[in-house]
């Protein structure tokens, strides 16, 4: 479920500022910190994650497509 869940938040992800955007809601990506080191180094390697799944730009078909491979 976590996997499917990155792939939903990489559409709502814009590249170019940085931001998530849901239900007309816009965060900057820099308001997710935290304070132990090995959880900041895993939100990096997410947000890292989620950018290079939304330069794909893929559109919803593509996303269920490979949401089914995921969940195979």
């Amino acid at each position: 479920a976590f996997e499917l869940a990155i792939l939903a938040i990489s559409q709502h992800y814009n590249m170019e500022n940085d931001t998530l955007t849901i239900d007309d809601v816009t965060l900057p990506i820099q308001l997710f910190n935290c304070s132990d080191p090995n959880d900041m180094e895993f939100g990096r390697e997410l947000i890292q994650c989620i950018h290079s799944l939304a330069a794909f730009r893929l559109n919803n078909r593509e996303i269920a497509l490979l949401s089914a491979i995921v969940l195979m």
